[in-house]
């Protein structure tokens, strides 16, 4: 064996370089697989449980963390790796295994759950765990526990264990907004983000996230603000420049808060806990060459001020924001009696669902109906924009021009200006033809009074009629009032 590494040393230059390419075309050739894992369901107190990710003839380049496992706590990871040949072809695997200790006897249920893998997710059904009482040991072991049989191989010594160092950095968890003071009604953003300096070591990874993240949105959530959450799916890496540094931005949750009174909008301090590994100082050549351990980042305390509007009658129902007019007519010129389609659409940033409609001005000339209501809003960098749109049917009764700005307003403050403004239309619509103005005022339902007038009669009655029944009624008086007089005489 000796020998023929030697031999292979000496091998010339050509047949190296043209052996080098074979294999890497072979590996390339290869299929590429990445899969799940579990080890046995059937455990004994004091033995472990794997979660194995399996790449074959594929690079390990990015992966998501590890799902938690109910009733067990992690135990460090560790990777291996092999090579084999099979009939003329290479095949390479990887494994990365995360394992998990049991922290009492019973029966646990693990989900179903994925892993993010070089981009793409790698599901897993999950499966049912059955923990029974500890396993003693054998009396022989041939092998120290977690003693690799590659440490043999290669002169690591029994009693040579592995020191892992804590390495430090200067990550943190963010939460910022992004005004300090606000109008009543008006929108500010709150970012909850976990940050990792560019030039730090990339030794962190979330743990038990979801969890984690249910208890700080309820902890943020302030009772007197309405909410537009920005739904963060899927927590994903971003590049940022903060004081001239370069960060590692991962945004936890983002929403926009609209302050429902003026009492300041107060953030408490949260907490969030990382995975933090510590390096290997000196390890096995296939040993693992990290160690999990957990460090809690903690936020500072966060208010928004909020400052009432300036006095107005309606301010208590006015909408706060930035907004536009936007309007479409269906025709600028139409027929006296004739209906026309008019859709005022209010465009901006700011509560959009809290738009209320126009006010409209009602009159004998122009006969306005009730609107129809949409809404589309969209989330874009840190605000909410949209569109709230009436569409409005009306039929003119008179001849002539019809400028809507007569007929409609809405009314708003602006807290960009920090004053009230008024949206009017600018279409003026052209109604030809004869007056229909008496046929509206036909056409309009006078109620069941006057249906009823026209069959009904309208000669006097007599009350000469009535005179037995007011004799009856009065004798019914006189005898219960002598039955009374007797009661109380006899007593």
């Amino acid at each position: 064996m000796h020998s023929r590494f030697k031999n292979n040393v000496k091998m010339p230059k050509k047949s190296y370089l043209l052996i080098n390419f074979f294999l890497l075309f072979c590996g390339l050739a290869s299929a590429q697989e990445i899969a799940i894992e579990l080890g046995t369901n059937q455990l004994a107190l004091n033995e472990p449980f794997t979660i194995s990710l399996v790449l074959r003839n594929a690079e390990l380049e990015s992966y998501s963390a590890f799902p938690d496992v109910p009733g067990f706590d992690r135990a460090g990871t560790s990777t291996s790796s092999s090579t084999q040949w099979v009939n003329g072809r290479m095949s390479r695997e990887m494994r990365l295994v995360q394992s998990y200790l049991p922290r009492e006897q019973g029966s646990f249920r693990l989900r179903p759950f994925r892993i993010k893998v070089n981009g793409e997710y790698v599901d897993s059904d999950g499966t049912t765990l059955t923990v029974g009482p500890p396993r003693q040991p054998n009396a022989r072991q041939p092998n120290r526990p977690g003693r690799s049989l590659f440490d043999d191989l290669f002169g690591v010594e029994e009693d040579e264990t592995i020191d892992y160092r804590e390495v430090e950095d200067n990550a943190f968890l963010g939460v910022t907004v992004d005004k300090k003071e606000v109008f009543v009604g008006e929108g500010f953003t709150i970012t909850v983000a976990f940050y990792i300096p560019e030039k730090d070591p990339q030794v962190f990874a979330f743990y038990d996230l979801n969890n984690q993240l249910t208890k700080i949105i309820q902890q943020l959530k302030p009772e007197n603000c309405w909410e537009e959450n920005f739904q963060i799916y899927e927590v994903k890496r971003q590049d940022v420049v903060m004081e001239g540094e370069r960060y590692g931005q991962y945004k936890l949750y983002q929403a926009r808060y609209y302050p429902l009174n003026v009492e300041p909008v107060k953030f408490p301090g949260l907490e969030l806990q990382m995975i933090k590994y510590k390096l290997a100082q000196r390890r096995s050549f296939f040993g693992p060459s990290r160690q999990e351990s957990y460090k809690t980042f903690s936020s500072q305390p966060l208010e928004v001020r909020v400052k009432d509007l300036p006095p107005h009658p309606l301010k208590e129902q006015l909408a706060v924001g930035d907004y536009q007019l936007k309007e479409t007519v269906s025709s600028k010129e139409v027929q006296t009696g004739e209906s026309f389609s008019y859709n005022m659409s209010i465009v901006g940033q700011g509560n959009i669902a809290a738009i209320t409609a126009p006010q409209v001005e009602q009159s004998r000339n122009l006969t306005i109906y009730e609107p129809n209501e949409s809404i589309n809003t969209r989330k874009t960098g840190n605000t909410v924009i949209g569109v709230k749109q009436f569409s409005y049917y009306a039929i003119p009764n008179e001849p002539g021009e019809y400028a809507l700005r007569d007929y409609f307003r809405w009314i708003y403050f602006n807290p960009r200006t920090a004053r009230y403004d008024t949206l009017r239309p600018t279409v003026r619509v052209a109604a030809i033809g004869a007056s229909r103005k008496n046929e509206s005022i036909m056409a309009t339902d006078p109620g069941a009074f006057y249906d009823k007038m026209n069959a009904t009669s309208n000669d006097l009655d007599s009350l000469t009629g009535l005179s037995s029944l007011r004799w009856l009624v009065n004798g019914l008086i006189f005898l219960m009032f002598a039955v009374v007089v007797y009661l109380l005489v006899r007593k």
